[in-house]
Order: C-alpha cells, then sequence, then structure tokens
C-alpha cells in the first residue's frame, strides 16, 4: 500500500501560551503526523488528536520522544512523530496495523498546547498517509492513566479500562519499578523484574529509557498479532514493586476494536 507524504495546513492560534489547533482532512489513512517545529519538548505541554469528539491521542512532547527513543527511531532535534502505526513492524500488515482511517463527514482536529518562551516560533504538519478505506476497524489510542501505589511493595491496578475490544500494544510505567505481573482472570500473562525487562529489550533491538518500565507485548516486531487483548471474565490487573508510595503514571499505546473484521451485508 503506497504511503504519500503530505503537508497539512496551517495551524491557527500559534504563539506561546498558547494552543494551536487545525482539522485534518478526512479520506485518507494517517499512520503518522510529524510536527516540524522550533519549539522543544518541554515547551510542548501536550498534544492531541480528537476525533469526533473522543480524544484519541493526548501526550506532552516528552512522551513522543520518548517512545521514538524506545523503539529505536531516530529522532531529529525539532521534529516529534505522532505515531498511529509502527513503521518498522516486521511485515506490511504489522506496519499499517492502527492507521487512523477517516471518513468522509468526520471531524478530527489536531491540537499542540505550547509553553512559554520569546523570539520566533514555526510549526508545521506533515502526514504519511496511505489511500482511502471504506470502513474503520480499529481506532488507535495513546493516553495516560495514573495509577495508585499506596504502599511500597506490591500495589494493583485494577481500574485500567480493560474490555474485549481493547488490545495494548505497549504501556510506560513512569516510575522505579522493580517487578511487573499482569494477570487476567487469575492467569498470570507476564511476570518480569526490571532488569530482567531490560535485558531482553536491548538484546532485541529495543532501548529502555531511564525511571521507565515498558510493558511491551509486541517487542518482537509482530505488532498486529502480539497485542495483548485485556477482556477479562472476572479481573485485568497490573500488579507492581515498587520502593516508592507514590502514584503512576501509565503511558499507554492502545488499539480499540470498532467494528467487526469483516463486513456484513
Amino acid at each position: 500500500m503506497l504511503q504519500v507524504v503530505k503537508p497539512l495546513n496551517s495551524f491557527n492560534g500559534v504563539g506561546f501560551n498558547s494552543k494551536a489547533s487545525m482539522s485534518l482532512p478526512v479520506g485518507p489513512t494517517y499512520n503518522e503526523i510529524h510536527l516540524v517545529t522550533s519549539l522543544t519538548a518541554a515547551q510542548i505541554r501536550q498534544v492531541s488528536v480528537v476525533l469526533n469528539g473522543d480524544t484519541i491521542i493526548q501526550v506532552s512532547g516528552d512522551d513522543l520522544v520518548m517512545m521514538e527513543n524506545y523503539k529505536g527511531h531516530f529522532v531529529d532535534e525539532g521534529t516529534f512523530v505522532i505515531p498511529f502505526t509502527n513503521p518498522t513492524a516486521k511485515n506490511q500488515n504489522g506496519a499499517n496495523f492502527g492507521g487512523l482511517v477517516t471518513l468522509a463527514g468526520e471531524n478530527i482536529t489536531l491540537e499542540v498546547e505550547i509553553g512559554a518562551g520569546s523570539g520566533a516560533l514555526t510549526l508545521d504538519a506533515y502526514a504519511f498517509q496511505t489511500p482511502a478505506q471504506a470502513r474503520r476497524v480499529w481506532v488507535p489510542r495513546i493516553r495516560t492513566h495514573v495509577m495508585p501505589a499506596n504502599a511500597a511493595g506490591w500495589n494493583d491496578f485494577t481500574t485500567f479500562p480493560a474490555n474485549a475490544a481493547t488490545s495494548i500494544r505497549r504501556a510506560y510505567f513512569k516510575a522505579g519499578i522493580n517487578r511487573l505481573k499482569v494477570e487476567r482472570d487469575n492467569l498470570i500473562l507476564f511476570d518480569a523484574k526490571d532488569s530482567l525487562q531490560r535485558l531482553q529489550q536491548k538484546r532485541i533491538g529495543r532501548f529502555p529509557q531511564e525511571g521507565v518500565f515498558t510493558f511491551d507485548p509486541t517487542m518482537y516486531g509482530f505488532e498486529q498479532a502480539d497485542v495483548l487483548n485485556t477482556g477479562y471474565s472476572s479481573e485485568f490487573v497490573f500488579r507492581v514493586e515498587v520502593n516508592e508510595a507514590k502514584p503512576i503514571p501509565v503511558l499507554v499505546e492502545s488499539i480499540q476494536q470498532v467494528a467487526p473484521l469483516t463486513a456484513t451485508a
């Protein structure tokens, strides 16, 4: 499937301590959007993609850099990538999995909340896109959830919005975590210490980030086949062992199924 790179329209409201925004053209399937700017990561307070009133992407500039660094993608100063897909997945289906399909009549907004600064300010956007699709089956999401950790030792995160339609690509726990378990219906799906997880990620070409425990079921490159579905009968839980009692921000890249795989008559 041919990928085309196109400049997007100019942002409205570009300025320090303001929110810049634009409406995204509908029709194409968005694989990535690149923000090319004079801003630093710290000055990009928040980037949001809003699909028909639903905020599907909400990240900071630092989040965008961290995700790219972890995946081993080249990071250039002044360019920030909003990743709907993973271009380094092992096959074409995986590399296109999660592309944001847009349909006629939809309202899709790209917003950039800009922090303080001075001097010249530039902000442009470029779309990496593939052809239109007749229907949307998947919606990519990147959002931060806050896990309470009320004591040193083991803590459970049971309020993650798990359901049969939601699958996890990666979850970045921004805290000093010694060990992570993922359990569903009393079955342990994952259980690893931080040191073991980092070693394995380095072996296969990932780059674990300082102060972040990355749970990555797709780390072997099978971006579509290896996502972790969060559907459950009784319980889906992240269980973490920590040295310090404080809330843990968890940045989650997920994929939501919104239609049957096969169109019905």
